[in-house]
């Protein structure tokens, strides 16, 4: 069964696009292809504080958001650095322009 969506950012929720992916019965095992959906500190925390509770367990206090997207940041940069991006991009047909559609 899809899940419901109650907000989004890049495009108004309608009939049409309120649910998406799926998830079973007991509400445990979920999927979607919401790109950057764990990207949200919030739905994230809520997420993990649900699995905490149904295991017995307590969360740590949440690190610093910007100190951890920085790193992630690096981790990003690191990533890119190591790989030729080019090659990357010839292999998938993608484009280093996420604004313009088609071919580089």
């Amino acid at each position: 069964m899809p899940f419901l969506i109650n907000d989004r950012t890049d495009v108004a929720v309608t009939p049409e696009t309120a649910f998406d992916g799926a998830m079973d019965e007991s509400g445990n095992v979920l999927g979607t292809y919401i790109h950057g959906l764990f990207h949200n500190v919030q739905l994230r925390r809520a997420i993990l504080e649900k699995l905490a509770e149904r295991n017995g367990k307590a969360l740590p206090a949440a690190p610093d958001m910007e100190a951890m997207d920085t790193e992630f940041d690096k981790l990003a940069d690191w990533v890119r650095s190591s790989l030729d991006m080019d090659l990357i991009y010839d292999i998938t047909g993608l484009n280093r322009n996420f604004d313009r559609v088609g071919p580089p």
